[in-house]
């Protein structure tokens, strides 16, 4: 009773062995989806299995959220696109990994940034035309890293005030 709600941050594999337990109405799940060719091709069919288990026989699509990781250049997003038509979700968390102070061979964060962009922008453009909303978890890309287009079209996408906080960086 003291607890309202539990978000169970997971990447979907072994959900299928708790699921009579995860019927709770307090349980919330952002299923972070990762790549078949990063996870292999049986650890992924395990998390399509689960969610084809949560979704059409226990009905808990309405707690549960997908997410994908941008952590690379050249970062997969077919398979999301497939998952979230599968299963019909108009929206999936999205999240740009920040390269880490540690790692100096991997340069500073913008312009690991600017690597990236190309990519995420050519996710979104399917996303839109999917009519499937994107929404930042974590990290974001900076506004300052956009151009004057870019910046229009991501706010028009996200349709909300997640460039605001950056508009004193780029003067918009």
């Amino acid at each position: 009773e003291r607890i309202g709600k539990v978000v169970i941050y997971t990447n979907g594999i072994h959900c299928g062995k708790y699921v009579n337990e995860f019927s709770n109405e307090k349980f919330r799940f952002l299923i972070n989806c990762n790549s078949p060719s990063d996870m292999g091709k049986e650890r992924f069919e395990r998390l399509k299995n689960n969610l084809r288990l949560m979704i059409n026989e226990r009905f808990l699509k309405n707690r549960i959220t997908l997410g994908i990781n941008m952590y690379k250049v050249d970062f997969e997003y077919e398979y999301m696109l497939e998952l979230l038509e599968e299963f019909s979700f108009k929206s999936v968390r999205v999240s740009i990994t920040v390269p880490s102070i540690d790692e100096p061979e991997q340069g500073d964060a913008v312009s690991e940034f600017m690597k990236i962009k190309p990519r995420m922008f050519e996710f979104f453009k399917k996303l839109q035309e999917k009519g499937i909303a994107p929404h930042y978890d974590c990290n974001k890309i900076p506004s300052c890293c956009l151009s004057e287009e870019e910046l229009i079209f991501s706010k028009e996408l996200f349709k909300d005030e997640t460039f605001a906080d950056f508009t004193s960086i780029t003067g918009n």
